[in-house]
């Protein structure tokens, strides 16, 4: 029906008049969703009156109604008064508070401390004890909340997700260190988890820890663990070893001994039928920074004792540029039967070897297709670039750029370097290009700045992250504070900003100078205070005379980079997420997606209803995926998660809701199948080149599993 020209208006009339039978109207054009009734009650001045009424509707609720419409329109209109009242409905009808928009509109308008108490009323009654919804209230109030769910962990036992609400509050964490013991030594599978929480100063839990047995466990454990140590006293030698490796520290001939008997008893068990996991893996690449050829001849007898876990050993061979990984791709290139596999395949040996483009070139001419070889020489010509190598003849034709150069030891720190070399030459210009930039980094600069502003000289900042700039796509790379700290230097410095937008611009250049001599680094540095304080970072110095013009190739490249990016002219905080960055890694953890074990999954199965869905779940875990992760950020794909078999190239997309397809894929590295399905929609994936199959629920649980059954006879 349409509404007449004056109908807002009448809407403004009646609530101006606020007696009961016109608040009564406003309320009923409110229930069944209209805006004007609702904005025109949002505006009535007796709110007594209005709560009086909206109470006795939800006291005496007509037929036409229902409690969850009268609730949906009074927190519209009288949030405070009813928010609990409204999330009780919602949590009653199981509704999901994203799904209704409830985030959304307190991101809109913030919840004041009376909704804040609400609210954290709503989480202690309901034992939801969601770390989105804790967030919203302050942290100040929020004893309460980690009270009740302590007593809840103390009832029930701990969880993953439990104990990670407890992380943002270690004296919480520290008083169920008995109850994280107890819930290692209960269970198998998740035992991790649980260990990295573990406060290693206490005997007990190092006891816990060592009783992994497995070197490769307790150095998982101690590497993920979240305290902070100084020096501790060492009840084992395993958890010594672990410490070593994590600081990089020399190992002993003991040392050794113990890391190779317990790496051999660990390989005895390491078949197609035993559950290897990633934590042998990582340990075998970490020590191989002390003993390159022990890393590779315990992954190459990965690699031939086993099928299933052959793919992620020669994986991991290629990133040891082993040579034995080189030949092995190469046999796999000669004895494929499907182009598409000798394709993959070419792909990915070039990943690891590019400056061999030329040589795997001859391999894959047989194949006929000048297209493969295109991709291969771009992919190897990409992956040197990155490297800073050279892939031919020319490397002889590259003149050396700088008289003098220096290797910077770690303990310098870097920005105290930036700070004396322009004190040294009274420096006009600060040049930069980093990946990433951190208000934190900007902090630690500000000396320097100020000498350059008293030099009335200039500086010049590209920074990578920066790429959204002017577009309509997500910022992802750079949080709140860092623009906000980025306007203030820019009011305060001749400060000119620039952003590279092509792609993603990752390099770390400085260059400082007045106009005789000018410093350059290059290297891993961005600006941050943890490359500059607490990384491990690899940095080269130049020494340049600017009066050379064969010493000129850095301004040379600058400059040119420069003039491919775009000038940041104006940003906006409110563009950009409050997110308290401190460093890129922060960003790499904030995406990284969770990893979920398969009794993890099998307790989500348990708790379905739906018998379809259950039993299509179940086939997958028949198959033994090598690892499950959820949390994928795939945003066509939500609450979905993925399956992985490495050994047959398959990732299976899944999902715990009914109704839901799957959807297979043929990948080779999963984190670039991840970053293309990232930004397809479903009906895209389906014509991607690397999609296998979708399937739904069928009747017929035969037919199912014979549908699944197929993709792995396909290896």
């Amino acid at each position: 029906m349409r509404e007449p020209s004056n109908f807002y208006e009448k809407c403004s009339s009646l609530s101006k008049k606020g007696d009961s039978k016109s608040l009564r109207t406003l309320l009923q054009m409110g229930f069944s969703g209209n805006k004007a009734a609702r904005a025109a009650l949002r505006k009535t001045k007796d709110k007594k009156l209005l709560k009086l009424l909206i109470d006795e509707y939800l006291a005496n609720i007509p037929s036409e109604y229902n409690a969850d419409m009268i609730l949906n329109l009074a927190v519209k209109i009288l949030r405070k008064e009813y928010l609990y009242a409204y999330l009780m409905e919602i949590s009653r009808e199981k509704k999901d508070l994203k799904e209704v928009g409830f985030f959304d509109s307190v991101k809109a308008i913030p919840l004041n401390n009376q909704e804040q108490v609400e609210l954290k009323k709503y989480i202690i009654d309901t034992k939801k004890f969601d770390m989105r919804l804790i967030s919203l209230v302050a942290v100040e109030e929020r004893d309460e909340i980690l009270y009740a769910l302590l007593a809840k962990a103390m009832d029930d036992g701990l969880d993953a997700h439990t104990t990670k609400i407890f992380l943002a509050n270690k004296d919480y964490l520290q008083l169920i260190q008995p109850e994280l013991r107890e819930a290692i030594k209960k269970r198998v599978d998740g035992t991790l988890i649980f260990a990295t929480y573990l406060d290693l100063k206490e005997r007990d839990n190092q006891d816990c820890i060592a009783d992994f047995k497995k070197i490769s466990l307790v150095y998982s454990a101690v590497r993920d663990n979240v305290w902070d140590y100084g020096e501790l006293d060492f009840y084992h030698n395993s958890l010594s070893i672990a410490f070593k490796l994590c600081r990089n520290e020399e190992l002993s001939s003991f040392d050794w001994e113990v890391i190779k008997e317990s790496i051999n008893e660990e390989l005895l068990g390491v078949h197609d039928g035993s559950n290897a996991t990633k934590m042998l893996f990582d340990l075998l690449m970490i020590l191989s920074k002390y003993d390159y050829t022990y890393s590779e001849s315990k992954l190459i007898a990965i690699y031939n004792r086993t099928a299933l876990y052959s793919s992620k050993a020669l994986e991991f061979l290629g990133k040891l540029h082993s040579e034995f990984a080189y030949k092995e791709f190469l046999k796999k290139i000669i004895i494929a039967k499907r182009e598409t596999e000798c394709f993959h395949t070419a792909v990915r040996l070039t990943g690891f070897f590019p400056e061999r483009e030329k040589a795997i070139i001859e391999y894959i001419k047989i194949l006929d297709n000048n297209r493969l070889i295109d991709v291969i020489h771009e992919k190897a010509q990409k992956v040197l670039a990155n490297k800073n190598e050279s892939v031919d003849e020319r490397v002889e034709k590259i003149p050396f750029v700088g008289r003098k150069c220096s290797v910077l030891r770690n303990d310098i720190v870097l920005n105290e370097l930036l700070i004396e070399l322009g004190e040294k030459i009274k420096a006009t210009q600060f040049f930069v290009a980093v990946g990433f930039s951190f208000s934190s980094g900007l902090r630690l600069l500000k000396p320097l700045m100020d000498q350059i502003r008293s030099n009335n000289g200039r500086i010049e900042l590209v920074i990578g992250a920066l790429q959204t700039y002017g577009s309509s796509r997500k910022n992802t790379k750079i949080d709140r504070n860092s623009i906000i700290a980025l306007n203030n230097f820019r009011n305060e410095y001749p400060l000119i900003l620039y952003t590279y937008q092509n792609s993603f611009y990752h390099g770390k250049f400085y260059y400082i100078a007045n106009n005789n001599k000018a410093f350059v680094i290059i290297g891993s540095s961005n600006i941050s205070k943890t490359a500059y304080l607490n990384n491990y970072e690899l940095n080269l110095l130049f020494e340049i005379d600017c009066n050379n013009p064969e010493e000129q190739d850095f301004i040379n490249w600058f400059e040119k980079f420069k003039s491919e990016c775009i000038k940041v002219e104006k940003l906006n905080p409110e563009e950009y997420e409050a997110l308290d960055w401190d460093s890129e890694l922060d960003i790499y953890e904030a995406r990284t997606i969770d990893r979920m074990s398969q009794d993890d999954v099998r307790n989500k199965i348990s708790e379905l209803t739906d018998e379809d869905t259950k039993f299509r779940l179940n086939v997958w875990l028949e198959h033994d995926p090598t690892e499950i992760f959820s949390n994928i950020g795939v945003p066509s794909l939500q609450e979905y998660i993925v399956f992985l078999y490495p050994g047959f190239g398959l990732a299976v997309f899944e999902s715990f809701v009914p109704g839901n397809a799957y959807y297979a894929f043929r990948y080779t590295e999963f984190e670039k199948l991840l970053n293309q399905v990232s930004t397809l929609t479903k009906t895209q994936m389906i014509m991607n080149s690397a999609f296998l199959n979708r399937g739904y629920h069928l009747q017929d649980s035969i037919k199912t599993k014979e549908k699944i059954n197929l993709l792995f006879a396909r290896k």
